[in-house]
């Protein structure tokens, strides 16, 4: 039976030699009834694809069947969810470091993809819906590479953006989605979890002016923080920045503390509200 109202995914599909789309595909509960634009729900970056829809009752068996027939895979579909979206990005540079000139260079590249990614996601707001429970970014450095948690409110623009970032400091993004078990808790529980002993939180700081003493601030920073001398001078160079989140208030109260003693201008910032 064909459909009433022929969509650019029937022809498409039907162009593939796919299977055929239901003849209630255009209905308002079928795939895609979102409202919003192609460009805000298709999302390349590296040899992945990211199809996103916000609301919908089904995705098309038609659209796996596009992939394998291009000769690529589905690696997740998470198909009519209902808790919250999580997702974590890999982010690494182009050349894996052979030398420690090299590594270096890679630590300041991911340094700096990490702070302005830091500035993007703080400018957002951290609840999908009124009334939600703000779920605030979570960071874990494993040297060469970085990973990135978060509960995004429009995932295809805001990991455009982060794409975007890793671009342009020469690293690439791969991700990885998986559905909250419940509303509650913290999703990224385990990515805030540290080996230093620093208890884990939803407290930033953030660095708005060294002040007079750049040494002294530098200092401070290694102190609190796990950074290397390359990467110190790095978060200098663009202020303001969130040199740490993901933890607890009496930490990021001292840290701040510690930093406006030595004539800097920092603050220790509380999760935003709802």
């Amino acid at each position: 039976m064909l459909p009433e109202v022929e969509t650019p995914a029937h022809r498409l599909f039907a162009a593939e030699g796919l299977a055929a789309l239901p003849a209630d595909f255009v209905d308002a509960d079928s795939w895609p009834s979102n409202g919003g634009s192609a460009e805000q729900n298709v999302l390349i970056t590296g040899q992945q694809v990211i199809v996103h829809v916000g609301w919908t009752v089904t995705m098309p068996r038609a659209l796996a069947e596009l992939f394998f027939k291009a000769g690529a895979r589905v690696d997740t579909e998470i198909d009519h969810a209902h808790h919250r979206l999580v997702v974590v990005a890999r982010l690494y540079p182009h050349t894996y470091g052979q030398t420690a000139e090299e590594r270096e260079t890679n630590r300041a590249a991911l340094a700096s993809v990490r702070a302005e990614v830091d500035v993007l996601l703080r400018d957002q707001p951290a609840a999908r819906w009124p009334g939600d429970e703000p779920t605030p970014h979570a960071w874990r450095d494993e040297g060469h590479v970085l990973e990135l948690g978060l509960v995004p409110r429009e995932p295809v623009p805001e990991l455009a953006a982060i794409r975007d970032i890793a671009e342009r400091h020469d690293s690439h993004m791969r991700v990885r989605f998986f559905e909250a078990l419940s509303e509650a808790g913290d999703p990224l529980a385990d990515m805030r979890s540290r080996t230093d002993g620093r208890a884990t939180g939803a407290w930033s700081v953030v660095l708005w002016r060294e002040g007079t003493d750049r040494i002294a601030v530098m200092k401070v920073m290694r102190d609190h923080v796990s950074l290397g001398l390359d990467e110190t001078k790095q978060r200098l160079g663009d202020l303001p920045v969130t040199l740490i989140d993901g933890i607890a208030e009496t930490f990021a109260t001292a840290f701040a503390k510690a930093l406006r003693d030595v004539g800097a201008d920092a603050t220790a910032d509380p999760p935003p509200s709802k």
